[in-house]
């Protein structure tokens, strides 16, 4: 390997940032959206489950770990969004996240398996994007 070739490596990739919407000062977190938006749904007769992926794990490091190992044994994956949503006989995939926050490349990558496969994965940051996300899927 060349010289070049080595620097190339030890230097760090930059990473482009996809956020979901606009930042806004004193916008709702992440957690009232998700709620918002379940009882929305629920109230439209869809089928809405939170997937934990993001939870705290308890105990010292080595016990998390332990306990991180047993969930993706247990078939927890990287990037999984936060909600699954299911109404007459179709699923999709919702990510949620404040305004202004920024989608990881997991989510990213798990997102463009999804949609390649048929099952839309949509990132939202509010009730009234979600609604109008899932209007454009023929949803509602």
């Amino acid at each position: 390997m060349t010289a070049t070739a080595w620097d190339a490596l030890e230097k760090p990739v930059r990473r482009k940032r996809v956020h979901v919407g606009k930042a806004r000062k004193g916008s709702p977190d992440e957690r009232t959206v998700q709620r918002e938006i379940v009882r929305a749904l629920r109230k439209m007769g869809m089928l809405v489950h939170h997937s934990p992926n993001g939870s705290h794990l308890a105990g010292d490091s080595f016990a998390r770990m332990r306990q991180s190992a047993a969930l993706k044994a247990d078939g927890m994956m990287a990037g999984f969004p936060d909600l699954i949503v299911l109404s007459a006989g179709r699923c999709c995939l919702v990510e949620v996240k404040r305004e202004g926050g920024v989608i990881s490349p997991d989510q990213i990558v798990f997102a463009r398996v999804c949609n390649a496969n048929f099952v839309p994965c949509i990132a939202v940051c509010s009730l009234d994007d979600t609604l109008a996300q899932l209007r454009g899927l023929g949803w509602l």
